[in-house]
């Protein structure tokens, strides 16, 4: 996760892969400023997911699970509150 969130912060904007909503696809300026938050989101979503190694249970197996379908859900999120600030503001 630590890898694709560097990937994901300087992904060009395509068709195939990245944060596919269809705000980000919409304009340029949010794509890149989704996929920057995303990046730097999934990037510590695996470092929770390493800091959570030496913990045993069910609870620390579901950690990593949690901490990336949260820096999904806040991107996801983000990238709707950038496009409608975007065209409100024109920012």
């Amino acid at each position: 996760m630590i890898a694709l969130g560097n990937v994901m912060a300087k992904l060009p904007r395509n068709g195939l892969v990245g944060i596919r909503t269809p705000w980000t696809l919409a304009d340029p300026a949010v794509w890149e400023r989704t996929h920057r938050l995303g990046g730097y989101l999934i990037t510590a979503a695996g470092l929770v997911s390493l800091a959570s190694l030496p913990a045993a249970g069910k609870r620390a197996a579901r950690l990593p699970v949690a901490a990336l379908l949260s820096a999904v859900g806040l991107s996801v999120a983000y990238s709707y509150v950038a496009h409608a600030r975007r065209a409100r503001y024109g920012r």
